[in-house]
């Protein structure tokens, strides 16, 4: 039997609170829970995207979601538009779904998966990775890159580098609607 060893980091939410006030139990309980509810999803998606990249060599784009009542949901840039459109354009696809469930109200964590090349403090050279993008409603906004190798027929993920990004799925101020259309507008162009 074939064993996936998925080392993913788990999220530490610290609270920022003012210097003479310490959070209440309701506020560490709710940071706890934005933790579970991140690493879930995390998890969930890295070990689906390296057993695909172990068993198939490739990984189309895809996002898991977290529904408001804690179940996932997987999409995929299935539309037939977005079906032979570049990988670039497909994650921007995706990233509009997410936004347009978020806007809606109907999830309280998005995260995007991809494979790209990357470097880390551990690496002189680019290396093969995972890219997550990963936002909770109620908590981080980060973008992941997990370096993997292939040793004795077993994917294995590396130490994880993360940094904040501009929070895309829960921002008010960014259109789902405009996203898609552009999007839309744009691949069709490219057909042409």
């Amino acid at each position: 039997m074939k064993f996936l060893s998925v080392l993913i980091f788990s999220f530490s939410l610290s609270p920022l609170v003012m210097a003479e006030t310490a959070p209440t139990k309701e506020q560490i309980k709710a940071f706890q829970v934005v933790g579970e509810e991140t690493n879930k999803v995390s998890r969930t998606g890295a070990a689906y995207a390296l057993n695909m990249i172990k068993d198939n060599g490739k990984l189309a784009p895809f996002a898991l979601i977290m529904n408001n009542d804690g179940s996932t949901g997987k999409l995929e840039a299935a539309s037939e538009f977005i079906t032979n459109a570049p990988t670039s354009e497909k994650i921007a696809y995706l990233r509009g779904q997410i936004k347009h469930f978020a806007e809606k109200n109907k999830i309280k964590a998005g995260a995007l998966f991809s494979r790209g090349f990357g470097r880390t403090s551990s690496f002189t050279e680019d290396v093969a990775g995972l890219i997550i993008e990963m936002e909770h409603r109620h908590g981080a906004s980060t973008l992941q890159f997990v370096p993997y190798e292939l040793k004795d027929e077993k994917i294995m993920a590396l130490k994880a580098t993360s940094k904040p990004k501009p929070r895309l799925f829960f921002n008010t101020l960014i259109s789902s609607d405009e996203t898609y259309k552009s999007i839309k507008k744009a691949v069709q162009q490219a057909e042409k």
